[in-house]
């Protein structure tokens, strides 16, 4: 009966730890899906720049381009960290090329809001789904300083009637 009984611990015990792995997977797939609304490529209303956001393992890596000139205007990256995730924003002509890192303060399914209170400026960035093709990215410091601009999924702006853009 005692090695009967140790058994059952033994397969309880593994029995756990599959479960904890399973969870912890799931978890972590569930993080990276909170982001899905995000791939693909993003125009803005005048149809100057582009945000292109693609899923490359565990990461997010995003890149605006102006249209014209076919220029990189910066590289973004959002990665687990820790508990939370990490944006990542590196602009060619600022900061000496290094990238400026924030890190999560809210992630729902359809934004996500990231904070570097000691950088100058963009103190915050807010990235939200708005649904039907469309996204809201809003950097600043405090409300008064807000910058927001619409972006369209997949040039979809070009194939919508005029309509107020919240």
């Amino acid at each position: 009966m005692d090695c009967q009984m140790q058994r059952c611990r033994l397969l309880l015990r593994h029995s756990l730890v599959i479960a904890t792995v399973l969870f912890l997977n799931c978890a972590v797939h569930k993080k990276q899906l909170a982001f899905a609304w995000l791939e693909g490529k993003w125009f803005s209303v005048d149809m100057r720049t582009m945000e292109e956001w693609k899923r490359v393992g565990q990461e997010w890596h995003g890149t605006t381009y102006r249209l014209k000139e076919a220029k990189v205007l910066e590289t973004m990256r959002l990665y687990p960290a820790g508990t939370g995730w990490a944006f990542e924003a590196q602009v060619p002509d600022q900061n000496d090329g290094k990238p400026i890192i924030f890190t999560s303060e809210n992630v729902g399914i359809d934004s996500f809001l990231v904070a570097n209170p000691s950088h100058d400026f963009p103190k915050y960035i807010l990235y939200k789904n708005l649904g039907e093709g469309r996204m809201r990215a809003t950097i600043y410091n405090d409300i008064a300083e807000k910058q927001a601009q619409i972006l369209y999924k997949d040039g979809l702006r070009q194939r919508l009637p005029e309509r107020k853009t919240d």
